[in-house]
């Protein structure tokens, strides 16, 4: 991925999880609003780094998930 795929995937419409907490949220919920997916598969490559990759996940589930789960259908 060059700088400007890595600029680009930023954009809340772009489907690459790419952003902070709140940028995460709004990805997922603007999926969530316009396809009505009932589940969200993650691809994570840990890019040799799984101790950072790993930490960066368990903010993801303590961060994001919950109002994800809160602000849609289970």
């Amino acid at each position: 991925m060059n700088k400007q795929d890595f600029i680009n995937a930023r954009s809340y419409k772009h489907p690459m999880l790419i952003g902070d907490k709140q940028l995460l949220i709004d990805k997922i919920m603007y999926q969530y609003e316009t396809f009505n997916f009932q589940r969200l598969t993650l691809e994570i490559d840990n890019g040799n780094e799984p101790d950072k990759v790993n930490q960066q996940l368990a903010k993801f589930a303590d961060e994001v998930i919950p109002y994800i789960k809160t602000h849609t259908k289970n």
